[in-house]
């Protein structure tokens, strides 16, 4: 049994005027399905037009240019990727990652940040997250890691953490204020009574 592919062919080149409905009921399947057959083989779809597509060549590698994509290019897809990408490595982490031919000649960072900093930095260096980019100004330009930093005098409202105001918890460490605790708590009860 021949397949659909070979029929719609034999159809087509038989008689070149005959419409793409006419070889769909003689196969039994759709218009729709016989048009892709016809592009497919590179058969006219039009039954006026005896046209064949000419295929068109990448400039780089030869393959072969999707008929889709013509409008003026001359390079396949995997070929424009290559021209407009280029393969650099993080200054922090070494990592080898792929970043846009514009963003290297601007210099661009991923942080979009008006700061004097981030304008400063020269245009060497490539990170490849954020991470990494916050890691390389820590080191380079002295910012401390917020987890690093000793114990706290006061709390955030100006209560001292000593003494009988200070609470550690027994299971994380963390140190906290009871008179901030205390205001909570009663500012959760009247909440709680008025509702």
């Amino acid at each position: 049994m021949t397949s659909r592919l070979e029929q719609v062919a034999l159809l087509r080149s038989e008689d070149p005027r005959l419409r793409a409905i006419n070889i769909a009921k003689q196969i039994g399947c759709s218009r729709e399905l016989v048009r892709q057959i016809l592009l497919r083989l590179r058969l006219p779809t039009n039954p006026t037009g005896y046209r064949v597509r000419t295929l068109r060549h990448c400039r780089n590698c030869g393959g072969e240019i999707s008929y889709r994509r013509w409008k003026g290019e001359s390079l396949c897809r995997a070929c424009k990727w290559r021209k407009y990408h280029v393969l650099v490595t993080c200054t922090e982490c070494g990592k080898t990652f792929e970043r846009e031919r514009r963003q290297m000649r601007a210099g661009a960072l991923l942080t979009r940040s008006p700061s004097a900093l981030f304008q400063m930095l020269p245009q060497t260096k490539f990170f490849c997250n954020r991470d990494c980019q916050a890691r390389w100004v820590g080191k380079n330009y002295g910012y401390k890691n917020l987890l690093h930093k000793g114990p706290q005098a006061q709390c955030k409202r100006g209560h001292p953490l000593e003494g009988d105001n200070l609470y550690v918890s027994p299971f994380t460490g963390a140190r906290h204020c009871k008179a901030c605790q205390r205001y909570r708590r009663s500012k959760k009860r009247k909440e709680m009574s008025h509702a």
